[in-house]
């Protein structure tokens, strides 16, 4: 975290190049688009806002160790547009909104144990053309605290 954070900066998305990709993302797929954001929570909840998009498209929220704390795909998205808000786990301010799986309205909450950790968007490209695309709609992707 602490080197993606330096070359990146917290609470912001960064669409990945193949070789950032492959630095940074494990068994990153060629055909794959990643937006990744390194959330820390030290000044509050982050909220993250994305378009589903590509022929593939899911979120993940890891935490600090690199542990999967949540995952949503576009099958399970109940809409075009995900708000899923990332808090410290016992932050009582927070709604009850779903944890893992499909969403109301495109709405979710996330508890977090750790004060970092990353956001990972993928986008399916099944044409080569359309990589260009799924990385300006990703960059479009938001992930403030």
């Amino acid at each position: 975290l602490a080197e993606y954070g330096s070359a990146n900066g917290a609470n912001k998305f960064s669409v990945q190049d193949e070789q950032s990709a492959n630095k940074f993302l494990k068994h990153h797929p060629a055909d794959v688009v990643s937006a990744v954001c390194l959330f820390d929570l030290s000044t509050g909840p982050v909220k993250v806002s994305s378009t589903v998009v590509g022929s593939y498209w899911s979120l993940s929220v890891y935490s600090s160790r690199g542990d999967v704390i949540y995952t949503l795909n576009d099958r399970q998205a109940a809409s075009e547009r995900v708000n899923v808000t990332i808090h410290r786990s016992g932050d009582t301010d927070q709604p009850a909104l779903p944890q893992t799986g499909g969403t109301e309205a495109g709405e979710a909450s996330v508890a977090s144990d750790d004060w970092q950790g990353l956001v990972v968007i993928r986008g399916g490209v099944s044409l080569p053309h359309q990589s260009q695309f799924i990385a300006q709609v990703l960059a479009q992707s938001t992930c403030k605290a």
